[in-house]
């Protein structure tokens, strides 16, 4: 049994990740499913989640290099050990969401200014 509730998690932990930190969820329910994110955060230790955490962020639907990739990672792991951290979680991932929204002009999602924007903001969190 506890096979298979860890099993549930993991899926759960990768599905909300790839929801919120690729941009996947629709806008109006990234709200919720960003706070369903931070409370499996705020409940789990990183042990826990890692490896779900990871198969999320490198299943390809995550696209916006490695640099934004590793920062995000850090992120929510650190998420996991500080309630101060998780508090700016929530603008880190609509960031996020928004970078990887296509451009209705072009098609393409956020340019290199936007990315190094980005990296300047959340490196240090």
């Amino acid at each position: 049994m506890d096979a298979v509730k860890h099993s549930i998690a993991s899926d759960v932990t990768i599905f909300i990740v790839e929801l919120t930190c690729a941009g996947l969820a629709p806008r109006g329910g990234l709200a919720y499913l960003t706070n369903l994110l931070l409370t499996i955060l705020n409940v789990s230790k990183w042990s826990e989640i890692e490896q779900a955490v990871l198969a999320a962020m490198e299943s390809g639907k995550f696209q916006l290099g490695e640099e934004v990739t590793r920062v995000t990672i850090a992120s929510l792991k650190d998420s996991t050990e500080s309630a101060c951290v998780s508090s700016n979680l929530s603008e880190m991932i609509d960031n996020l969401w928004a970078m990887h929204q296509r451009s209705e002009t072009d098609g393409t999602i956020a340019g290199e200014e936007l990315v190094q924007d980005f990296l300047q903001k959340y490196s240090n969190t």
